[in-house]
């Protein structure tokens, strides 16, 4: 068998196991690289199945079950695409550091793989806003962010990610794993 029919027989990738079990994070380690970063890659792919990629400022839920993040009113490909088909993924990278001597980088980053949806219901709204404005602008600035909520609140929209996979990968976990909290 030649190396391109190999390569087209494998299992799909999402079915694939890691390839380096030396690098792979354990999944409490990776939940703690996703609310460790500051941002993350959104992923998606619109009805011709071209993809996208944009940053987004996601929370993820005391549960794991859910992260959520926001977006502007307007229309966007990212929220199209979203709405086209729900599958999305998020890459976050907590930590990164070049180790030149060894021509590789030390990291710490996780995949999130699940189902967007659009944010409706006021009640959750407004929580999943308080669970971002806490994460982004700090909880001691809860009162200024409930009222900036009020005021500005239908200016944003707010997604959801149901999650159903997550995965984390590091190089260097022993040194970086400390700085994470």
């Amino acid at each position: 068998m030649t190396e391109e029919e190999d390569f087209l027989e494998a299992p799909a990738s999402s079915e694939r196991p890691m390839r380096r079990k030396d690098r792979e994070l354990s999944l409490t380690d990776a939940l703690r690289v996703v609310r460790a970063a500051d941002y993350a890659v959104l992923s998606t792919t619109d009805s011709a199945g071209v993809p996208y990629g944009a940053p987004v400022s996601p929370v993820l839920t005391e549960d794991g079950a859910h992260l959520y993040f926001h977006t502007t009113r307007e229309k966007s490909r990212k929220a199209d695409n979203m709405l086209d088909n729900p599958q999305v993924s998020l890459c976050f990278v907590a930590h990164e550091e070049t180790a030149a001597a060894e021509y590789s980088v030390d990291y710490a980053s996780a995949v999130v793989a699940g189902r967007a949806a659009l944010v409706l219901d006021e009640d959750e709204r407004r929580r999943a806003a308080a669970l971002i404005c806490a994460r982004y602008v700090g909880d001691e600035r809860k009162v200024q962010s409930e009222s900036y909520f009020e005021r500005a609140g239908r200016a944003v929209t707010i997604w959801r990610v149901d999650v159903e996979r997550v995965s984390g990968k590091s190089r260097g976990w022993a040194k970086i794993s400390p700085a994470l909290g």
